[in-house]
């Protein structure tokens, strides 16, 4: 939106030098110049002087802005990237505490195993239940780590979308300040002739 603004009141600057430059094209074609003619072609050409200045401020401020935007979005990113790095921490963690418990259980199983055999029954049962207990762990790593993978993508997606609204934005700010500087020296030519 400020964009097409900026766009419409250079557009305003540029048909305002023609008219200049049209007006001193008649005056020298006539060859006639007059002190009116002069004063408005001054007037004209100071005018749209200004009008350029103030296009190029406009320019500057919305430039500005729009990197006050990425800055705001490059921390957004910084923090999500932060935030996916503790979940990634708790996972690893909640991993060890889960491979160590088994480890422990598995321990524990081996030496229930040199019982009697009133004691079979009850180890029967209790390996039945850390299987359980496993699937169940299993089945919980495998859904944090499928959460992490979303969020992964999730934020590859949004960097990729950064980086290129930030390349689009860097080529129209080359593509304008190209515009801008011609128009500035066409203006500069035609006010040295």
């Amino acid at each position: 939106m400020e964009l097409e603004a900026l766009a419409e009141r250079h557009s305003r600057a540029i048909e305002s030098l023609r008219k200049a430059e049209s007006i001193e094209s008649e005056a020298l074609n006539e060859m006639r110049p007059t002190a009116e003619t002069l004063k408005s072609l001054l007037t004209e050409l100071v005018s749209v002087t200004k009008e350029l200045n103030h296009a190029e401020a406009e320019h500057t401020a919305a430039i500005s802005q729009r990197l006050t935007k990425l800055d705001q979005r490059e921390e957004v990113v910084r923090m999500a990237e932060e935030r996916l790095c503790d979940r990634q921490k708790e996972i690893d963690k909640m991993h060890l505490m889960l491979t160590d418990a088994i480890g422990k259980l598995e321990v524990q199983l081996k030496a229930q195993s040199k019982s009697l055999e009133d004691d079979r029954w009850t180890l029967k049962q209790e390996q039945m239940r850390l299987s359980k207990l496993q699937v169940v762990m299993e089945d919980d790593k495998r859904a944090l780590i499928e959460h992490a993978g979303k969020e992964r993508v999730e934020l590859q997606q949004l960097i990729t979308k950064f980086f290129e609204e930030h390349r689009q934005i860097q080529s129209q700010m080359a593509t304008e300040r190209k515009s801008f500087l011609e128009e500035q020296q066409k203006l500069k030519t035609d006010q040295t002739n």
